[in-house]
């Protein structure tokens, strides 16, 4: 019997924050070759001592080993991040309630500061393999075609760990950060400004801006029902726009941020992802609902780089 059609709500999501950067390479990497390269890098989970262990894992999941799937014209890594921080506060108790211990056995003299360091090195280690771990899948997207990478790591920090795992299974990956020719602020200022945007582009209900002066004044403005008229008085006083929510040809809501990190991404309603003629099983669900995910976000990234103006390499 053949399975119903498939439809993955908000298309699995890998991407519900983005970076994106351009792809400067010559040619499309071999989907062989950096499998190899990964595998060499490949996660392995903490071991009871051990605070963090980060490596790519297989996209979609499965055990097939197949750390590069193959999306339409597009390649999907996945790199995972486990952490096991022992917090600090139960540390700090612990470390209290030992040193008592050792000051009553030894007739009332405190442990100095070197010894109270050595206290919490042991204190964090008896207690880490107690500690659950958070586990963060980091989706990574290379379409050379388009000449895009797509990341979900948007802080610095976990921008940093991502490319730190690229460089030592790749050596190298070729990207640059886009460059415009006007501060994204100044353009999503005119933006709202005149209440009108580059299509398929339009605007959201909301908007965070910064006055240049003074960085910490900040104003937002959420669920409006005119956004431009709502924020326009700010805007005459000399307010700039640093985060302005906006929606893509009627498919996908997202808020653009002043160094363009596209955050809170939602697809407005289920995309479909029904495979022509497969059997339903989950790497075929993946698969689909990746390609389809993919795809709509390297259309609205390439778009977006137009409206904003980006520079080519």
């Amino acid at each position: 019997m053949r399975a119903p059609p498939l439809r993955v709500p908000a298309a699995i999501m890998l991407f519900r924050n983005l970076r994106f950067f351009e792809f400067t390479g010559k040619q499309r990497p071999r989907s062989a070759r950096l499998t190899e390269q990964l595998a060499a890098a490949a996660y392995v989970p903490c071991r009871p001592q051990q605070a963090s262990s980060v490596g790519w894992v297989v996209p979609d999941g499965s055990d097939d080993g197949n750390l590069v799937l193959e999306v339409g014209e597009a390649q999907l890594c996945c790199l995972l991040v486990e952490q096991r921080n022992v917090p600090a506060a139960v540390v700090r108790e612990e470390v209290q309630r030992r040193a008592r211990e050792r000051q009553a056995k030894s007739g009332g003299r405190a442990p100095g500061r070197k010894e109270l360091a050595e206290l919490r090195d042991i204190v964090t280690a008896d207690l880490r393999p107690r500690v659950f771990s958070r586990i963060r899948r980091q989706p990574l997207l290379l379409d050379a075609t388009a000449g895009l990478v797509l990341t979900s790591a948007v802080s610095a920090a976990a921008a940093e760990v991502l490319f730190d795992a690229t460089r030592t299974a790749l050596g190298s990956l070729p990207f640059r950060l886009p460059v415009t020719g006007k501060p994204v602020p100044h353009t999503m200022t005119r933006w709202l400004r005149g209440g009108r945007l580059p299509k398929p582009f339009a605007l959201g209900t909301t908007a965070v801006m910064r006055d240049p002066r003074n960085r910490q004044r900040v104003i937002r403005v959420r669920g409006a029902d005119d956004l431009a008229v709502e924020v326009a008085v700010h805007l005459d006083s000399g307010y700039e726009v640093s985060e302005l929510e906006l929606v893509w040809a009627d498919r996908l809501r997202f808020r653009l941020a002043e160094d363009m990190a596209l955050k809170g991404i939602t697809f407005l309603e289920d995309e479909d992802t029904t495979p022509a003629d497969t059997e339903s099983d989950a790497a075929t669900e993946f698969a689909a609902a990746a390609l389809v995910e993919s795809s709509a976000l390297v259309l609205l990234v390439t778009q977006l780089q137009a409206a904003l103006g980006v520079q080519q390499a």
